[in-house]
């Protein structure tokens, strides 16, 4: 997804985890002068508040919503992640993670070949072999353990 110089640029702020984790005062700060808004301390006091604004139904699927943030969540899918998922990701979105500055593990050009028929594994044949409902509740799990 390459937006590039388009008449929505200037619409745009990207806000990277890992600034919002690493520094969020200072991102909180970009973000409320973006959008024209003015920063208050209390923006950086939302633990405890997550449970009055996600809605009951929703909570299962927001339970890291009320912890801390923690330097340690910043490129935690290094230790967590497979070798084999980490494939499948880099397949699926690598060149957004490369258009992003994200490092990739399988960026050389002998990778090309497996990356391309996972891709098209992943994206032509599971969905008609009715794996995919299988898949995305595996992707699930795996990125519900990674958020909690």
């Amino acid at each position: 997804m390459k937006l590039g110089k388009t008449p929505l640029t200037e619409r745009i702020h990207r806000v990277f985890y890992e600034d919002l984790v690493l520094h969020p005062e200072a991102t909180l700060r970009r973000i409320c002068a973006f959008i024209d808004e003015k920063f208050e301390d209390q923006m950086l006091q939302w633990q405890g508040k997550a449970d009055n604004a996600v809605p009951v139904r929703e909570r299962k699927f927001h339970s890291g919503l009320g912890k801390d943030m923690s330097p340690s969540d910043v490129s935690r899918w290094k230790r967590e992640m497979t070798s084999r998922e980490i494939f499948v990701a880099e397949a699926l979105i690598g060149t957004q993670l490369s258009h992003f500055g994200y490092e990739r593990r399988y960026r050389g050009k002998l990778w090309s070949p497996f990356l391309a028929v996972t891709r098209i594994y992943c994206r032509k044949i599971l969905p008609v072999v009715g794996l995919q409902r299988r898949v995305s509740g595996f992707v699930g799990r795996r990125l519900q353990r990674l958020i909690n």
